[in-house]
This record gives structure tokens, sequence and C-alpha cells, in this order.
């Protein structure tokens, strides 16, 4: 199998255009003024509604502002007609935040400075960054996903007057910032429009991206399973 036909269901299937489905969602007050929300969310293709991934999202809110977000996803891709493992991975598994417009900068602990995979990521050092989002930009001749940051131990987001959201998971975490706002419909980089509001990736898991004419090894790979991870998030003032 070539590596356009490996993903080419990711187009032709409507992988790139989940659509979520809220199931079902429960509140629940806990002790030490804690509160819980359980959101049971399905992720389905409108392409092949036999396509779906089985969320389950737990925040617990601490009286301090400290979440815990757990997220589960079970997937269901056994295709009628098709031979079992059809699709053979995925791109990513994760999650993306839309930012608010005063988010200015992105400081991470992880590999750096530039963007790496966990396939490209041996000659990236691993210390504190900081970057400013206006300063982050495309570097390929063709718009695609871009800007992954591998081994990621915390990072945070902050605005100029040094308001922000710190994060931090129980896994090294892959996260990266997209921010256009028409880049997965662009054919050229000029036709790339910055966004008032961008785009943080925050990814339990990243495919590598293999070389030219090869496709990435399987230890890279992001395998159709289930996962489970949690992510922590703080806000904090200056």
């Amino acid at each position: 199998m070539s590596r356009l036909a490996e993903f080419e269901p990711v187009y032709r299937w409507g992988l790139d255009i989940l659509e979520h489905e809220l199931k079902s969602f429960r509140q629940t007050e806990l002790p030490g003024g804690k509160i819980m929300l359980v959101f049971d969310v399905t992720s389905r293709s409108p392409v092949r509604t036999d396509i779906r991934f089985a969320n389950r999202f737990v925040y617990t809110i601490r009286p301090d502002g400290m979440i815990r977000l757990d997220h589960s996803m079970t997937p269901d891709l056994e295709l009628p007609g098709y031979p079992p493992g059809q699709i053979a991975w995925l791109q990513k598994m994760g999650l993306a935040f839309t930012l608010p417009s005063e988010i200015q900068t992105l400081e991470w602990f992880g590999k750096g400075p530039f963007e790496t995979y966990p396939d490209r990521k041996t000659g990236a050092k691993t210390g504190i960054y900081r970057m400013d989002i206006d300063e982050i930009e495309l570097p390929y001749i063709i718009p695609q996903d871009f800007d992954n940051r591998t081994d990621v131990r915390w990072a945070k987001i902050y605005s100029g007057n040094g308001a922000g959201l710190a994060f931090h998971s129980d896994y090294l975490m892959n996260v990266a910032i997209n921010p256009y706002s028409n880049l997965e419909t662009s054919w050229y980089p000029y036709q790339l429009e910055r966004s008032k509001n961008p785009v943080l990736n925050i990814d339990h898991r990243v495919t590598g991206v293999g070389g030219t004419p090869v496709t990435a090894r399987a230890r890279y790979r992001t395998y159709p399973q289930q996962y489970s991870y949690s992510i922590y998030f703080k806000p904090f003032g200056k």
C-alpha cells in the first residue's frame, strides 16, 4: 500500500471533519467544594455514520481554579464491506482549544525551539522556550498541519498583561498552535489568513512524519485503539 493510499481514507471517509454529538451530561458536587462535570460525546464522520469515536470528558474543578480533565476515547472503525484494520492509523489523538485574541505568548518545557515530531526530534534540545504567537508561520510551500512540539512536560499561554493558563499532563504532551483560520482549505501559503482566535492543540499521541519515499515507522504511529489520559489546567495572573 502506498503512502497516499494509507492516508486517503482520512478525506474520503471524513476523518478530518468529524461532528460531535453530546450524548449525556451530569454535574456532581464533591467534598471540599469541588465540582465534577461528565460529558459523553460521540464524534462521528458526516460521510460514513459507521465511523465513530466514543469520548468521555470528566472535568474536576477545584475552588482555587485548578481543573483536571480526564479524557478517554474508544474508536469504532470496523467498516462493512472493508477488511478489518482498513484505517491503519490516525494522524493524531488529542484536543483542540480556541484561544481568546488576548493570548500572545506560548511558553513550554520540552523539545525545541523548532517544531519536532515523534520521529523527528533527536536534533532538538529539551529546555524552556518561549514564542510569540504572531511569529508562528507555516514553514512549508504547501499548507499542512505543522508547529508540533514533542516531549512537553508543561506549557503555558498568556496575554501581554501576564494573565494566562498553565497546563501539564500525566504523560509527555504534544503541543501546537495553528494561527490560521483557513489552514485546511488553502492550497498555497499566500492564501493563508491569520486568525483572531488561534487554536491550541494538546495531543496525547501524534503520528510521525516519515520521509518522502516511506511512511512513518510502526513505533511512531497512532493506532485506532482506546486511549485515556489526563490534563491539568491552572489559571494565573501577573
